[in-house]
């Protein structure tokens, strides 16, 4: 089954338990190297111009050294829940506290694998779904993929501050905003090891993967890599 037919299957709202073989594959966009994504693993259904995204929830750490960016993974979702939670829709283990619960460490080879080209694990070079502002990235179509907008800065409000707030460290929301006066947060997670560095004050392009949380918007970025403002700054309106 293609990625996009699995998702569609997800209920407007609560989950639903896959019972029968549903096998399909996608290419790993987030990556917790860097600490900003926790225990999730985001992949879309191909390396360029993807159709959907998903997030599966898994219940181990350091899932980058198996499945690093662009990883060509292959997911069975028997015995998983598919179901929309807070605003996204994911995939995960039956769990009685959880609507959808992540995969115990020791049964997450049951349900996902990596697909060998070659004798090893293919990874392929993403290409970011370039969007023209901010606005367009907050459509659920977007979700769990990897976009990149250009022209953004963090705000003026911003300037000076650090990704993550400090002393002590907490998850923490920075605004961007573009050319046309779009904004939406990047949210950095109080375990990144990105943290404590500064805020650049140029502009440019970013990259991000989408995420909401409920009916906010929240992006997160891999690593600094992902942030490219080295150009002057535009007067914010």
């Amino acid at each position: 089954i293609s990625l996009a037919d699995f998702k569609a299957k997800a209920p407007a709202s609560g989950y639903v338990l896959i019972t029968n073989d549903q096998i399909f594959d996608g290419y790993v966009v987030s990556s917790d190297e860097n600490g900003n994504f926790y225990k999730t693993i985001s992949f879309q259904d191909k390396p360029s111009n993807p159709t959907v995204g998903l997030q599966i929830e898994v219940d181990r750490a350091s899932n980058y050294a198996d499945f690093p960016v662009g990883a060509h993974i292959r997911i069975n979702a028997k015995g998983l829940r598919l179901g929309t939670d807070r605003g996204t829709v994911k995939l995960g283990s039956v769990d009685p506290n959880y609507a959808i619960g992540r995969i115990p460490g020791a049964l997450f080879s049951k349900y996902i694998s990596g697909v060998c080209k070659d004798g090893k694990l293919e990874i392929a070079t993403l290409t970011p779904t370039e969007l023209p502002n901010l606005d367009e990235a907050r459509k659920d179509k977007y979700i769990n993929t990897l976009v990149r907008v250009k022209n953004v800065q963090f705000a003026d409000f911003e300037q000076g501050k650090t990704y993550v707030q400090q002393n002590p460290a907490v998850d923490t929301e920075r605004s961007i905003v573009d050319a046309n006066g779009f904004t939406t947060v990047i949210r950095n997670s109080a375990f990144a090891t990105f943290g404590s560095s500064v805020l650049p004050n140029g502009n440019g392009a970013i990259t991000f993967v989408v995420s909401r949380y409920n009916i906010n918007w929240q992006m997160y970025i891999r690593n600094l890599n992902d942030i490219q403002f080295t150009g002057p700054r535009f007067q914010e309106c």
